[in-house]
């Protein structure tokens, strides 16, 4: 026996490599999961138990057997899964890096290379995947249900037959502790175990680690599998906003991507919101596309003064007195929270003509962007009030519109889908704010449309909002190589993910964050209001959960008395 796989090649003439767990890798943290996302991918409700059975009871008559004698003991129902099954194995397959360096060094030193696995596909099938994988240059490819004996029966035999060499100039590289390395020591053959590469992987991620027995299921195995190979491809002196939105912020996207595609079949065109719409879209464009889009820059402060206005919201009022006071219309202590009644009395008839105008120039933007679809979707990240798809419904009368969202905060609204539903949930700021951070462009806000319709951004920016404008290119770079992966594995079958999965991921992320520096996420902080004056932190802490449920409660409370006091006005 030899200490590392680096030696047992440099001092053999020959190296019998195991294939699958060693020179390649699913993209999931067991090979069954894959069963579990063609069940789902397929509509074949039912097929990954029965799947498992089927290779259980066929192994009963032959130990041995092929694929086809696996999918004889199934249901005939599922027989057209076998060349679903087989087509996944070969596109989904990828190399272990370091495998692959260890094979290439084999080669170019002149080793001689056989490849040796215990398994039910036929060795064309096989080598399709190893051609997939980048692999070449073996010498012939042993195949248990081909030579009908497993390594452990016997099959090392045969290998050591063919090559014709003694056993120990021969080395083994496998990561199976009794069929590859026990059986052929037992030989004499220097045989080291491969350790693979989702063993390294969850020894160094103890946090993912725990993700993955917390959730044990396909969906779960899929996205750590994904991050593990995200993380093999990834520069080693990645920066921290890279690399946390390609391990968060890009599953998320990949994810909503494909919620977007089958929850929006029926709309002629997608109405992407400005800013928090702008990595779905980019995501979308890139894993689907195809389709009239377009970007809408909307806000829901420009809902309040520009769409309908309700003079009887202090949020509107003092919105529109914000507005103003950029504008220089009215001076720095002219409205407050106290008074702002006193204030809409004084300025209604100016409030009621900036809106009007304003209403003009956002008509404008609209119908330059959107045009006059038949139908459209409106997708933004969040929502709890729907108040720029209210909006848009205003504007665009003649256009039914739906809505299509990551997450919402609460029941009810007009026509929409929502991936991730939060109406019900408890303490889901963290989630809300995570979302809108990963899907947010890094455009400042908007401040205002221009005569011909076209925006015009906020030049005075809050420290926390510069950060991450800042921080943008990082953050976009490391969502799109995680989104630009996922396509290249999957294709357009992104994997659909329970979104309970998702926060559960998000979990990993919030675990791992410490700290008070404003530039990383445990010390950012995050607006929560229409008018982007109140913050909290991004990663809410338990300190903060008396202030955010008092918050809440007076919000609740002042909608609660604002709704009796319009309903007393309109009975008199």
């Amino acid at each position: 026996m030899v200490s590392s796989p680096d030696k047992a090649v440099e001092g053999a003439e020959a190296v019998a490599f195991d294939v699958f767990g060693t020179l390649t890798c699913r993209p999931f943290l067991e090979p069954r999961d894959l069963f579990g996302y063609l069940e789902d991918e397929f509509s074949a409700p039912g097929f990954a138990e029965a799947r498992v059975k089927a290779e259980r009871k066929a192994r009963e008559k032959d130990r041995e057997t092929r694929l086809e004698g696996i999918y004889s003991s199934m249901d005939s129902m599922y027989a057209r899964m076998m060349k679903e099954e087989i087509r996944a194995e070969v596109s989904l397959s990828f190399a272990d890096p370091e495998a692959k360096n260890l094979f290439e060094r084999a080669r170019s030193s002149g080793k001689r290379i056989v490849l040796v696995s215990d398994m039910y596909l036929s060795s064309g099938t096989i080598s399709d995947i190893l051609e997939h994988c980048g692999y070449s240059g073996w010498e012939r490819l042993f195949v248990s249900c081909e030579e009908k004996i497993s390594k452990r029966n016997g099959l090392w035999k045969n290998v050591l037959a063919y090559l014709g060499l003694s056993p120990h100039s021969v080395a083994v590289i496998g990561d199976g502790p009794n069929a590859d390395i026990g059986s052929s020591a037992a030989l004499g053959m220097d045989a080291v175990r491969w350790i693979p590469m989702t063993e390294r992987y969850l020894s160094r991620h103890r946090s993912e680690a725990r993700f993955a027995e917390k959730n044990p299921c396909w969906q779960a195995s899929a996205v750590a599998a994904m991050d593990m190979l995200s993380e093999s491809s990834s520069d080693k002196d990645e920066a921290y906003m890279h690399k946390v939105s390609r391990r968060f912020g890009g599953p998320m996207n990949a994810v909503f991507a494909r919620f977007i595609v089958e929850h929006t079949q029926k709309a002629e065109e997608l109405l992407f919101l400005s800013r928090d719409g702008y990595m779905p879209m980019r995501s979308w464009e890139t894993l689907y596309g195809g389709r009239a889009h377009a970007y809408l820059h909307t806000s829901r402060m420009m809902a309040r003064i520009f769409g309908s206005p309700n003079w009887e919201r202090r949020d509107a009022v003092l919105s529109m007195a914000d507005y103003m006071l950029r504008r220089g219309i009215i001076g720095p202590n002219e409205a407050s929270r106290r008074d702002w009644r006193r204030f809409a009395e004084e300025h209604r008839e100016e409030m009621d003509r900036l809106s009007a105008e304003g209403r003009v120039r956002c008509a404008k933007h609209i119908v330059s962007a959107a045009g006059s679809p038949v139908s459209a979707a409106v997708v933004d990240a969040t929502t709890k009030s729907f108040t720029a798809q209210r909006d848009l419904s205003d504007y665009m009368r003649g256009t039914e519109l739906e809505g299509c969202y990551y997450a919402v905060t609460a029941e009810g609204g007009p026509d929409h889908s929502c991936y991730a539903d939060r109406s019900e949930q408890k303490l889901s700021s963290t989630y809300v704010n995570l979302t809108e951070f990963f899907m947010a462009s890094g455009e400042p806000p908007l401040d205002d449309f221009n005569e011909d319709g076209e925006p015009v951004p906020a030049t005075q920016i809050p420290e926390d909002e510069r950060i991450r404008e800042e921080a943008f290119p990082q953050i976009e770079a490391g969502i799109m190589d995680c989104v630009k992966l996922w396509k290249d594995v999957f294709g357009q079958r992104v994997p659909r993910i329970d979104w309970h999965i998702m926060d559960s991921w998000l979990d990993v992320l919030i675990a791992e964050e410490h700290g008070n520096d404003p530039c990383t996420l445990s010390g950012m902080k995050w607006a929560v209001d229409t008018r982007h004056v109140i913050t909290r932190h991004l990663i809410v802490r338990w300190t903060d959960l008396p202030r955010l449920a008092a918050y809440k409660v007076a919000v609740r409370a002042y909608n609660a008395l604002a709704k009796r006091r319009r309903t007393r006005r309109l009975s008199k």
